[in-house]
């Protein structure tokens, strides 16, 4: 499942509506560990998402969102 969101309209959204988009739609491209911290890149058509999740607390520490430059974003 998909969903066309544009960058602009993501980062209207507030956060925990950017993370419940993130886990619900996005492609994971990369999840990687780092002491009790876990990175997860999900990938949109235009954008991509990287939340970081503290594993000790059981909750999200902080979620940025990338533009993708035009040409990478005709070919996802």
């Amino acid at each position: 499942m998909s969903l066309d969101i544009s960058f602009f309209d993501f980062k209207n959204l507030s956060t925990n509506e950017q993370y419940k988009i993130a886990e619900s739609y996005g492609i994971i491209v990369n999840r990687r560990e780092s002491h009790d911290l876990i990175f997860i890149t999900y990938e949109f058509h235009f954008f991509s998402v990287e939340i970081t999740y503290a594993v000790r607390d059981h909750k999200f520490t902080s979620l940025n969102a990338y533009q993708h430059k035009f040409e990478r974003a005709m070919f996802i």
